[in-house]
């Protein structure tokens, strides 16, 4: 080290940049570096005779001699004679300060050419007589120093001085090494952020610079799942925020020889992770190389070998860790290098012998209370007690192992005093029905405190935060919660309390109170954050996660925290962060992008405004204390509209809005009050005009649930106004919740906040019930609105999908567009919401391409009669071919009959038995096929049982065709089609057959085989999919159970269920775990009426009511009908004829026969195709 100190006084200011990056450091024994004085003969653009000499020697020289000869002190006299000795006694010593000097040299002159360039020629030339390793390492030195940047210049690489502000890597997370080695190693128990944040606060425990580190940083657990995507140890679901970990680990055998020190090498790559996230190119290698051979030491095999070898040492450390499956690259500057933290564990198990991370180890009564803990505060999130039985029936699923091989009573006694003990949870009830429930504040500083929090954090979105939602909050507290006292005296001290907090100001707005942040507190929530207890602070902490990537200590960009951006590097080497678009974008609530169909609103600023409100203004309490301002003029809605500030556009503008057509009114709320407009009062026209700057300023932002049904009210209040820049709360829930329906009331329910009573309406009766509802909609709204909790990623995300869904949902006519999540099982998402955050995950559905082959079809018929059908338009449509004899032949043709010849030919003996001879014998339902074909022919026989006529059946088979139903698919439901002959229900069977094929074993019970084809062979267009024949239709049935029986299949394909014996054995089928998907005539109404067919969705039965009950039901008929059990099928698809891309959709089949039975309409959802997802549209059949 004595040579490295030394070195570095010895050297100008820019060499510090040089040996940082080579891992010297900057002072020498605490004493400060000065740059050295030139010297005799040293000139500032570098003279002709040093150019000629050894810049090394030289610089070496002068060191020497400004070490002695400037100070007469005997301190320094001996520090230069150590150092002398030592540099001719070890030539790595020498090696590493000649390549740090030489980079000094270049740099400074490159300096000193003020803006001029310098090219490398020179130094490429004094290589001649280096080691092979010189070079490079020069090279990396200067390029890693951020002073130059190298340039082509006149077909010449050059160097020319930059203004660099670039940040040299520290690591932030102490012991970084072994803190990844003990979260992967606990992988199977880390499921979100919050078990990671356990398992932090576990190795915490242990290590003190650790524990340091995470109580000065924000949301450290983020930060340290950011480093784990980072590593690819780690991916997480975009929607559920779920944890899926990479076990990936190329299993090789390396051949190359091993490094000298490999082991240490490898060790040092396990201790510092965070090195392989700085090594994107080979100038980065040699940088980080340079590291490793300060840290092994000038004695170290590896620093003798690296001056001293005859090939490039850095190629041959790149192409060992390649070999060792630790590397993933080209090795050129182009391709950014791939380093797995997995292969480096896997080697040094391999190819070391001592690997050990010294990593915390839980015992097995810590790890079980680790993971019951999480699985209870995650449970309470959305429920209120957690029995202590599910942990208890947890604990019995144990192996004995992770018991200690103790008893389940003994070892949940242990787990349960240890959970017993953790703060954020509560243990109430008697033993054996003990709850347990989240930890509550019951003093008021302390629920001051919390409050505080929320009104900072709410304050970031708005400018004013009503203390009335406090009240309401503090009401429905239970009396212990309140020190026994009465909610009016609690509210009144936590009011008070939160009064000295110096972040807020107490004011009054037309008589209501608000919180509003006082002067320089805009960026308090962060300080607030500490004062929030643990369920307040999990809430608050993507918001204050948002606030500023630059106060964190580590270098991850704050993007990558869920988005898990990758690093990469620039052509010439320097470090860049691909940072998220959404970076760019502003915070909640931020100017959503103009739809292009809207034009700019109008310019309004010069218009009147009333100093004085009107006269008919009429402001009242409803019973919840909620003020409301009834607008029957339009000289009201006017006033109103330029005195609220949310309808202005300022910063943080926000409407809630509810539009309801019942009433003929829009209901309101905004942070200063609640506004229900008479629609049928003030004029459509007026409304329509007033609103217009409002709904199309986008710096108003409207805050809707469920744009779909609004806009449709919308419009048929006024269908020219249309919506800009509005959030659709529906969205946003469904990012948090996969719901992707969520209903009004379960939104509520989900996503705490105040709630209104049932009764809650106008103490001066001035509202209907209805306009009551509405008022009472909005300002609920505007509540969930504010306590809804998303990072910004996620807030810029659902104001993108809701201004997609306000562009198109108009287009629509009440139609709803969705996808498919192949990400998540094909489940149905929001196009806009996931054309929004994850467009690679949607699935495209494939054109509709009908593929067929009438060539053998028609070469069964004679010329005369073929000619007609072989026209392109014609064999599109072509459905069935009609010979009966003694008839004029004739085919249908897209639901039209086209005679095939002239009038005067008939299908004679002679055309039937050529095709009979053809097609060979027909089966006992009179069907007979085509060797590998889908066509079929049937056989219309006399009393004789002669055949005297035919029907030749198109076969066709669509790839992709059941896409539209794939949620539907990938779930475990028994799906039944419903459509009469002719409609498709064989060719969108056979595409479900190979759809399910690919993930399940299916077997198809081929009656006829019309699904699968004729022949021993399978069609291919059924895919993996078995084909099981039945050889008569009697025995449909008893080929179906022993399909079951001795194939097990998963899944049972049957094509036209038409008898009572095929419906118990579909029942057999269902009871045994076998998924079926079938196919009958009809439709369900229909399928209702036909008694041995009814048992598919229930069965009916009769019952006699009594009399009391009969006259309830309105019919007063004693004798009733309603369905007798359970239906065989959970989904009705019901079809109708050429409609491929339209299909009626029965999900609850159950409910659907009940109201089909009382004489009422059954819910369907009609699908429909569209290029880039689907359409849905409720109707009632």
């Amino acid at each position: 080290m004595q040579l490295i100190l030394l070195a570095v006084e010895i050297l100008m200011t820019e060499v510090a940049s040089v040996f940082v990056l080579m891992g010297h450091k900057l002072t020498t024994a605490g004493r400060p570096c000065y740059p050295p004085t030139a010297t005799q003969g040293e000139t500032r653009g570098g003279s002709n005779q040093a150019n000629k000499t050894d810049e090394g020697d030289v610089d070496m020289a002068r060191g020497q001699s400004l070490a002695v000869g400037n100070d007469s002190s005997s301190a320094k006299t001996d520090v230069a004679v150590d150092f002398q000795r030592s540099l001719h006694a070890n030539p790595v010593m020498k090696y590493e300060l000649n390549v740090g000097v030489t980079a000094a040299y270049y740099l400074r002159r490159v300096k000193e050419l003020h803006g001029g360039s310098l090219g490398i020629g020179e130094l490429v030339e004094r290589a001649r007589d280096r080691p092979c390793s010189w070079l490079p390492d020069v090279l990396a030195a200067i390029q890693k120093s951020g002073v130059v940047e190298t340039i082509n210049e006149e077909s010449q690489v050059v160097w020319r001085a930059i203004v660099s502000d670039k940040r040299l890597f520290t690591t932030a997370i102490p012991q970084e090494g072994r803190l990844v080695w003990l979260i992967f190693s606990k992988r199977s128990t880390i499921g979100n952020l919050y078990d990671l944040n356990l398992v932090l606060a576990t190795f915490a425990a242990s290590n003190e610079d650790f524990q340091q580190w995470r109580n000065s940083v924000e949301n450290s657990s983020m930060h340290v799942q950011a480093f784990l995507i980072q590593l690819k140890l780690l991916k997480v679901k975009k929607l559920s925020f779920e944890y899926v970990w990479t076990d990936y680990v190329r299993q090789v055998n390396a051949t190359s020889d091993s490094l000298p020190d490999e082991s240490l090498l490898l060790r040092f790559l396990a201790d510092h992770p965070s090195i392989m996230l700085e090594i994107h190119t080979e100038l980065d290698l040699l940088a980080k190389l340079s590291n490793v051979r300060v840290v092994l030491g000038p004695s170290s095999s590896f620093c003798q070998w690296w001056i001293s070898v005859d090939v490039s040492p850095k190629s041959r450390v790149q192409a060992r860790s390649v070999d060792l499956g630790v590397l993933f690259g080209t090795g050129t500057a182009l391709a950014p290098f791939d380093w797995r933290i997995i292969s480096v564990w896997h080697a040094l198990r391999k190819y070391s012998s001592e690997f050990s991370m010294s990593v915390v180890e839980l015992s097995n009564v810590d790890a079980a209370v680790e993971k019951f803990t999480a699985n209870v505060l995650k449970k309470l999130v959305t429920q209120e007690i957690c029995p202590s039985v599910e942990i208890f029936n947890m604990v019995k699923q144990m192996r004995p192992a992770e018991k200690d091989g103790k008893s389940n009573e003994a070892f949940f006694r242990q787990v349960l005093t240890k959970m017993k003990s953790d703060k954020r949870l509560h243990l109430v009830g008697p033993e054996g029905r003990s709850v347990f429930k989240l930890s509550v504040l019951t003093d008021v500083r302390s629920v001051s405190q919390r409050y505080v929090g929320h009104a900072l954090k709410a304050l970031e979105r708005r400018k004013m935060y009503n203390i009335s939602e406090i009240e309401n909050n503090i009401r429905q507290m239970p009396s212990n919660q309140r020190c026994g006292m009465p909610a009016e005296q609690f509210f009144q001290k936590v009011v008070a309390v939160m009064k000295e907090d110096k972040r807020l100001q107490y004011t009054k707005v037309q008589g209501k109170p608000f919180f509003t942040l006082s002067g320089g507190s805009t960026a308090a929530t962060t300080a607030a954050t500490s004062t929030l207890p643990s369920n307040a602070a999990r809430t608050s902490s993507s918001t204050t996660s948002s606030s500023s990537s630059q106060s964190l200590p580590t270098r991850i960009p704050l993007d990558q925290l869920w988005i898990g951006k990758s690093t990469v590097s620039s052509t010439n080497g320097s470090d860049r962060s691909s940072g998220s678009w959404l970076d760019a974008l502003a915070k909640k609530p931020s100017i959503s992008s103009v739809p292009k169909t809207i034009s700019s609103p109008p310019d309004t600023r010069n218009e009147p405004r009333q100093a004085l409100p009107p006269q008919d203004l009429k402001t009242f309490q409803t019973s919840d204390n909620d003020a409301v301002t009834i607008l029957k003029s339009r000289e009201a809605l006017q006033w109103i509209l330029n005195t609220d500030a949310a309808f202005q556009g300022i910063a943080n503008s926000i409407v809630a809005i509810h539009f309801h057509i019942d009433s003929y009114s829009v209901a309101m709320a905004t942070p200063l009050a609640n506004y229900l407009v008479d629609i049928a009062a003030i004029g459509v026209e007026s409304v329509a005009k007033l609103f217009l700057p409002c709904f199309q300023n986008l710096r108003v932002t409207k805050v809707i649930f469920d744009l779909y049904h609004s806009l449709a009210m919308l419009e048929k209040i006024s269908p020219e106004v249309q919506l800009a820049g509005v959030f659709d709360l529906q969205l946003a829930m469904e990012l948090k919740t996969s719901d992707v329906a969520m209903s009004f009331q379960k939104m509520l329910h989900v996503l705490p906040g105040r709630s209104l009573s049932e009764s809650s309406k106008s103490t001066d009766n001035l509202m209907e019930e209805s306009q009551q509802n509405a008022i009472n909609k909005a300002i609920l709204l505007l509540n969930r609105y504010n306590q809804i909790d998303l990072d910004q990623a996620a807030w810029t995300q659902v104001q993108l999908a809701s201004d997609a869904r306000a562009k198109s949902a108009l287009s629509l006519n009440g139609q709803r567009k969705f996808a498919f999540d192949q990400a998540n099982q094909h489940t149905v998402v929001s196009l806009e919401l996931i054309d929004a955050t994850r467009p690679d995950d949607k699935y495209v559905s494939p054109s509709v391409v009908v593929e067929e082959d009438l060539s053998p079809l028609l070469s069964l018929l004679p010329p005369d009669l073929a000619a007609p059908l072989s026209a392109p338009r014609v064999t599109l449509s072509l459905s069935d071919i009609v010979l009966d004899k003694g008839c004029c032949p004739w085919a249908t043709i897209a639901g039209s009959r086209l005679v095939l010849g002239d009038d005067s030919r008939v299908v004679t003996n002679q055309d039937l038995d050529a095709i009979v001879a053809n097609v060979g014998g027909f089966g006992s339902d009179n069907r007979a096929g085509l060797e590998g074909q889908l066509h079929r022919v049937s056989a219309v026989r006399n009393r004789r049982n002669e055949i005297v006529g035919l029907t030749l059946r198109v076969g066709r088979h669509i790839p992709g065709l059941s896409a539209l139903i794939l949620d539907i698919l990938h779930s475990d439901a028994n799906v039944l089609f419903l459509g009469e002959p002719g409609c498709g229900k064989t060719t969108i069977v056979r595409d479900v057959a190979r759809e399910l094929s690919q993930s399940s074993i299916v077997c198809i019970v081929d009656t006829s085989n019309e699904i699968a084809g004729d022949g021993d062979v399978p069609h291919p267009c059924v895919g993996m999919a078995r084909r099981i024949m039945v050889p008569s239709l009697d025995a449909q049935s008893s080929v179906m159970v022993e399909c079951v029986q001795n194939h097990t299949p998963e899944v049972i394909v049957i094509d036209e269920i038409g008898r009572a014996s095929e419906v118990e054995a579909a029942r057999t089928c269902k009871q045994r775990g076998v998924r079926i998907i079938a196919s009958a005539h009809g439709n369900l109404r229909k399928l209702l009426k036909n008694k041995p067919l009814r048992g598919l969705v229930g069965g009916v039965e009769s019952v006699v009511v009594g009399d009391a009950m009969a006259q309830n039901l309105g019919n007063f008929q004693k004798k009733i009908a309603q369905r007798g059990g359970e239906p065989v099928f959970d989904v009705v698809i019901e079809l109708e004829k050429r409609q491929y891309n339209a299909w009626c959709v029965v999900t609850n089949v159950g409910k659907a026969v009940d109201a089909i039975l009382e004489g009422k309409k059954y819910q369907a959802t009609v699908r429909t195709r569209s290029e880039d997802g689907f359409t849905t549209r409720d109707v009632g059949m």
